[in-house]
């Protein structure tokens, strides 16, 4: 996979014991969210055997087993309600921990919010873990140590890591083959929508977006496509970001009346983007944008505007 870091952006903080970078634009909602909230099924999971003695159901208002379990798995932001503090001092040692040492893959998500973690030196304590993680072209990672809160629970907080000025938890639940991670609050701070929230798979991750360029345009149209605006704009942006970004297809007619098909690509947080028409008699409008530059190509020789035509539902 080839992924461009944007120039001068970059933000790197290494230091033994804990990592933690961010490069990119500007922060934005994560628009999977929403998504990933409805498409989660029942994930409630039997009551753990593992007393929790510093543990108050009462003072948070939700039940370790089960209300607090689903929210994890589909990276609910009902979580910030919650007072982490009090479920942060429920740590414990088990002596029957679920295994969640390995190489984890983002899975069910979309290419460009996705992500690795690695977790390693499993005790009756915790693990130690670190992660790779991106947003498009944006680019994080972090290394830090979690606690159990039961066998299949874990918790990390913004003291587990070292040199990050932001406050926060992470939380990683072990549930059938999956690992689920979801941060709460500002923790490892990477900015730039750089987020590690995911349900993780020790096997071949599955993209959402999987196959999305072949799903939205013909080989003949890529290939004009590709004829219209040259070699390095065809590589990047437009065939890297249709593949990593997200992508919106939709039917419409053009001022003339001439029905056409409506491409929009677009990342929240990142400049590089696209837009083009493609009407049912040939005709191609793209708008393309790089980092520091925009771009306007048509093969209609009687537009002379620098902009897209109108478009009508």
């Amino acid at each position: 996979m080839m992924r461009k870091n944007i120039a001068g952006m970059a933000l790197t903080v290494a230091m033994a014991g804990a990592i933690l970078t961010g490069c990119g634009g500007n922060p934005e909602v994560n628009e999977q969210e929403s998504a990933q909230e409805s498409s989660v099924e029942d994930l409630t999971v039997k009551e753990s055997s593992v007393e929790v003695s510093t543990f108050n159901e009462s003072s948070i208002g939700v039940s370790i087993t089960d209300s607090l379990i689903e929210r994890i798995a589909i990276r609910s932001s009902l979580l910030e309600d919650i007072d982490m503090e009090a479920i942060y001092k429920g740590r414990t040692t088990v002596d029957d921990a679920a295994s969640f040492e390995g190489k984890w893959h983002a899975t069910n998500t979309h290419s460009g919010d996705s992500g690795d973690v690695e977790i390693t030196q499993q005790t009756d304590e915790g693990f130690r873990y670190s992660g790779l993680f991106f947003h498009g072209p944006n680019i994080g990672d972090i290394e830090g140590t979690a606690y159990y809160l039961t066998p299949n629970l874990a918790i990390s907080s913004q003291d587990d890591i070292e040199y990050s000025i932001s406050e926060g938890y992470m939380l990683f639940l072990r549930k059938d083959d999956s690992l689920y991670v979801k941060r709460v609050g500002l923790f490892a701070d990477m900015g730039w929508n750089v987020n590690p929230d995911n349900e993780y798979t020790k096997g071949e991750p599955v993209y959402t977006n999987e196959g999305i360029l072949e799903k939205t345009y013909t080989q003949d149209e890529l290939d004009k496509i590709h004829e219209l605006i040259g070699d390095d704009l065809y590589e990047y942006p437009f065939i890297e970001c249709t593949k990593f970004f997200i992508v919106e297809s939709s039917e419409k007619t053009i001022s003339d009346g001439i029905k056409c098909k409506y491409v929009q690509c677009f990342m929240s947080g990142i400049r590089e983007h696209y837009n083009v028409i493609l009407t049912e008699d040939g005709r191609i409008y793209i708008e393309i944008s790089e980092y520091m530059e925009d771009h306007f190509f048509t093969n209609d020789p009687e537009w002379t505007l620098e902009e897209l035509p109108d478009i009508n539902d």
